[in-house]
């Protein structure tokens, strides 16, 4: 069996269907009126930086095996757990689109009418798109064999939160005021804390 083959099979349904679960949400969330951004050129060089390394560079690896001589052999455990988390990433992906429906942004926005959203895995993680983008980058590292294209989606989409998430929790803060401070009490950033595990599902 061709390893190679299969782990860019898995790096290219990871690209794929994290684009398509997203296109309906991002359709949806168009229609409404941001009243509220918080973007500049941080925001924008990150959001670039996270498309550079978790699609066009594993696209590059993927199609054309570039850049060739950063390519390895890929080790069949290593694919196998990749698909794993893969399929545990697009399932999270799916999921905190779906509980977050309208309130979804791809950038720092409150929309018109926006709503604190506490239910589905919103009840236990206050950011579980970005624990599933993690498991992607994750994924993606042990599917995709070559240093460059595996590797790029952890570098970037890291450097995308740590910018981002102090900011993100600043502007949710600001809007949802101590709801949002009742509710950072009770969940965990990017996984279930000691206190959610306690807190019964809505």
């Amino acid at each position: 069996m061709d390893w190679n083959l299969v782990g860019k099979v898995g790096a290219f349904l990871l690209i794929a269907l994290s684009y398509l679960i997203r296109i309906p949400y991002a359709r949806r969330a168009g229609k409404i009126e941001v009243v509220k951004r918080d973007r500049d050129m941080a925001e924008i060089a990150v959001l670039l930086l996270a498309a550079l390394g978790m699609m066009v560079l594993p696209m590059l690896a993927i199609v054309f095996n570039w850049p060739a001589q950063l390519s390895y052999t890929a080790q069949p455990p290593l694919v196998i757990i990749g698909y794993a988390v893969g399929i545990a990433a697009i399932w999270l992906f799916w999921r905190s689109h779906d509980d977050l429906g309208e309130q979804w942004s791809a950038s720092l926005e409150i929309r018109e009418g926006h709503e604190l959203i506490t239910r589905g895995v919103y009840a236990r993680i206050r950011h579980p798109m970005y624990s599933a983008c993690f498991l992607w980058v994750i994924a993606q590292a042990l599917l995709l064999a070559n240093w460059l294209g595996g590797l790029a989606g952890l570098v970037a989409f890291t450097t995308l939160y740590f910018e981002r998430i102090a900011r993100e929790e600043k502007l949710m803060l600001n809007q949802f005021g101590q709801a949002w401070s009742s509710y950072c009490e009770t969940t965990g950033r990017l996984w279930p804390s000691a206190r959610a595990a306690a807190k019964p599902q809505p």
